[in-house]
């Protein structure tokens, strides 16, 4: 199996919009978005959710206010003010508070508190007109997204296994946190999107470092090339420095906003040229996949 996951070191970079574009191109792609803190491929590729699925993941007190004595014990153990007590003395707890460390059930005399798993996150699998997509959402105050990452990521590449495609194509997350090394660990090819900006150039080192920890092959697209050809133009000499080519450069144009506010992909946008030069892109990406073995 091969895997294509789109990554950046800062967000806003255009990461989405290359892989829904990427995903017109590809030959039979299972599509996986993996920034489960703010999923949005599906707004670009018309996903139609097939089914849902909750992640377990920690644990959160209960407590039954039948065995409870109204000791009060529980209250101030919590450091986090996660319990209350009501007029009669009554413990409850504050769900949105509770990190589950269960203190609350350690000193409880009478055995009130349980600690029951929780719902960390939800994730679906969905069909659109070039594949089937699956994608996620953490809960609010969800913590452990690198759990969702994994959990998301290990049912599209099933789904692959199974013989629903040919490519797994991974929209990640941004940055270089957990997200983001759930996404990268064992991918086939990286393809890091950036901008000539001092942030997209210092976070573009950063996940090439990263790439280079988890000794992950990595290539780049620049996008808005044009907007600052002198920066640009020294992000090429770090790329080439590193070793990893540049794929892509893609040209700046309004239009490209007008077309993700219309839901329309990046091969639609004719302005300065996007549409020939994503499709330039897509070539060197796959040509490079083509010589990579299969993780």
């Amino acid at each position: 199996m091969r895997e294509l996951s789109i990554l950046s070191g800062k967000g806003g970079t255009g990461k989405t919009s290359v892989a829904a574009a990427f995903a017109a191109l590809a030959h039979r792609p299972v599509l996986v978005d993996l920034d489960v803190d703010a999923a949005n491929l599906a707004l670009l590729v018309e996903g139609e959710p097939l089914e849902r699925h909750e992640t377990m993941g920690g644990q959160e007190a209960v407590i039954d206010p039948a065995v409870c004595v109204a000791c009060g014990a529980c209250e101030p153990a919590c450091a986090f003010r996660a319990i209350e007590t009501d007029a009669s003395g009554l413990a409850r707890v504050v769900e949105s508070l509770c990190e589950g460390c269960g203190v609350c059930a350690h000193v409880c005399p009478a055995g009130a508190v349980r600690l029951d798993p929780c719902a960390i996150g939800r994730w679906w699998r969905a069909s659109t007109p070039l594949g089937p997509l699956f994608h996620a959402e953490l809960a609010a105050g969800g913590e452990n997204s690198g759990l969702l990452v994994a959990e998301v990521r290990g049912a599209a590449q099933a789904a692959v296994r199974a013989g629903a495609g040919d490519l797994l194509l991974a929209d990640g997350p941004p940055g270089i946190g957990c997200p983001a090394l759930s996404a990268l660990t064992g991918t086939t090819l990286a393809v890091l999107v950036t901008e000539p900006t001092p942030s997209g150039r210092h976070d573009l080192g950063r996940i090439i470092d990263l790439c280079a920890h988890f000794h992950r092959p990595a290539a780049v697209i620049l996008n808005k090339a044009d907007l600052n050809p002198a920066l640009s133009a020294e992000i090429e000499a770090f790329c080439h420095e590193r070793g990893h080519p540049v794929v892509g450069r893609l040209p700046f144009t309004p239009e490209a906003m007008t077309a993700v506010v219309e839901g329309r992909s990046l091969l639609s946008v004719t302005d300065q040229g996007m549409d020939q030069a994503v499709r330039s892109a897509w070539t060197a990406v796959e040509a490079l996949l083509a010589t990579l073995p299969e993780s």
